[in-house]
């Protein structure tokens, strides 16, 4: 929820607002490389920059919201013992869900409005969050119960006893 009520916070900001933000991020990741990199860029050159990374920053900000809210659906749903395929599918969709409500809510903010790029993104954001929670999960799992890694073996006979279980 918490995650949730983030994204909706930062899609209540209207045009001016949500491009300021924006603006300061692009212009401080800007600052930080010309300083890391000795670059000693010139303030027409930053200013270029910010131009050029501001669509990319933005769609990576949207990326990384919907990464985090599909870690945390597949965490719950894992925590109420969905096998990996339907906890996947499920939050990637309940994420893709949220995406659609998210473009729909900035339709009736001023100067922004919705985009099926932004849902196509978010979504595709909520699956690899979901997948890679789902699979580092359960690998820290088994090496959390086990203490150890498990062979390439070991692995096969337990998938072999967890279908076998389901049926």
């Amino acid at each position: 929820m918490l995650v949730m009520g983030m994204i909706f916070w930062f899609s209540m900001a209207d045009a001016g607002e949500s491009s300021e933000m924006s603006d300061g991020v692009v212009n401080q990741i800007v600052q930080k490389a010309d300083q890391l990199f000795h670059l000693e860029m010139s303030e027409e050159k930053k200013a270029e920059w910010g131009r050029i990374l501001h669509i990319p920053i933005r769609k990576c900000a949207h990326f990384v919201e919907y990464f985090i809210l599909g870690v945390c659906f597949a965490l719950h749903l894992w925590v109420c013992g969905f096998d990996v395929r339907k906890s996947i599918l499920l939050s990637g969709l309940l994420v893709g869900l949220y995406a659609c409500s998210d473009e729909i809510h900035q339709a009736f903010v001023p100067g922004r409005g919705p985009g099926i790029e932004d849902v196509l993104l978010d979504t595709t954001a909520g699956f690899v969050g979901s997948a890679v929670f789902r699979l580092a999960g359960g690998r820290l799992r088994d090496r959390i119960v086990s203490g150890r890694r498990r062979s390439g073996r070991e692995k096969r006979e337990k998938q072999e006893e967890m279908k076998h279980e389901r049926y």
